[in-house]
């Protein structure tokens, strides 16, 4: 779906749940602040979610650590936004496209977290953009739908 259809889509639900009913965080999320905390990044680790949507694993993300969430529907950003504020998080979401991150400066992240976002984007491009603001060294947690299925689980 392009932006206008995710925009639409939360103004027709609010409540929606991309990809998902379940309340609470994905266990990707849990991975990644394994990963860190293996790296000695208990806290303070600067990450960028690509595909935020209504910042349910942003905000999870951002009990420990800064998290800067970019979505195509301001829709989305504006109910992650507030769950933040409501939460105390220190996490902000903008409205963006993941292949054009010109808001995010360069050697920047220590990591990118997406899940369920990046194959609906030039991926040529937002690998680059992606590359491009990770600190050397820093990893990029991304969970990708592709036309390979293995029974009702997607291959990430």
């Amino acid at each position: 779906m392009d932006a206008e259809e995710w925009t639409q889509a939360y103004e027709n639900d609010a409540d929606v749940q991309h990809f998902t009913k379940e309340e609470g965080h994905s266990p990707l999320a849990d991975e990644l602040l394994r990963d860190l905390e293996r790296e000695g990044k208990k806290e303070g680790a600067d990450i960028l979610e690509i595909g935020s949507g209504q910042g349910r694993d942003g905000t999870y993300l951002a009990k420990r650590h800064k998290v800067i969430g970019i979505d195509v529907s301001d829709k989305a950003v504006a109910i992650a936004n507030e769950k933040a504020a409501k939460e105390g998080r220190n996490a902000t979401f903008h409205v963006g496209d993941a292949e054009n991150l010109y808001q995010i400066e360069s050697d920047s992240q220590d990591a990118v977290y997406s899940i369920a976002a990046l194959h609906s984007t030039p991926i040529k491009f937002t690998f680059g953009e992606i590359y491009r603001v990770l600190k050397p060294g820093g990893q990029a947690k991304l969970f990708l739908y592709t036309a390979t299925k293995t029974g009702k689980k997607w291959v990430s």
